[in-house]
């Protein structure tokens, strides 16, 4: 096993000036994710990971952190995790103009806690797929407003569960058809 270590590595830019007096060239400083911070882009999408692919919080990330010799703060990692954000953004937009361009898609919201001192509320995870991708949004409730936000633009086919606010958006949108789920259709002749 090889355990994971951090290195402090301090890089040292040499100026170069050409014998016929032009105008000096500084060494290139490696890429990083905020200017002129101390982190990597790497150490950025290992923080990303432990937080949303392993349901680590940062606080415990930061207290890992301590036990290996890094002495950091939870503030510092979600810096961290807002740089990469805002670096990954295109990607989520290229993605959801990839995911317009299908004539298929299926639509589905569920509830997403979120944990607040003193209690806490939830929050829903809009999500659109296609076979090969999937785009989620977390939006403050599951209303026809929201339903509008996620799907703003999007001309096709959606199947859904049949809940109220995909049919609000259709009214309003010609050029969206919605197909239902046979399973929710089934409830309902089970209720009848």
């Amino acid at each position: 096993m090889v355990e994971r270590r951090f290195e402090l590595r301090i890089h040292r830019r040499k100026k170069y000036r050409c014998q016929q007096g032009c105008a000096p060239v500084t060494a290139p400083a490696p890429p990083r994710l905020v200017p002129k911070g101390r982190y990597s882009i790497e150490f950025a999408v290992h923080v990303a990971v432990q937080k949303y692919l392993d349901h680590m919080p940062l606080e415990r990330q930061v207290r890992a952190y301590a036990r290996e010799g890094l002495e950091i703060d939870s503030q510092t990692l979600w810096d961290q995790l807002w740089a990469l954000a805002q670096l990954l953004q295109p990607s989520y937009e290229a993605l959801r103009w990839q995911l317009w361009q299908r004539p298929l898609l299926h639509g589905d919201e569920t509830r997403w806690p979120l944990l607040d001192k003193g209690g806490g509320r939830s929050w829903y995870v809009w999500s659109l797929a296609a076979p090969d991708a999937v785009l989620h949004r977390i939006l403050e409730s599951r209303s026809g407003e929201c339903a509008k936000q996620v799907l703003t633009g999007y001309q096709g086919a959606l199947l859904v569960d049949g809940y109220a606010a995909y049919q609000q958006v259709a009214r309003s949108s010609p050029a969206l058809l919605l197909l239902f789920c046979w399973a929710h259709v089934r409830r309902k002749f089970l209720q009848a």
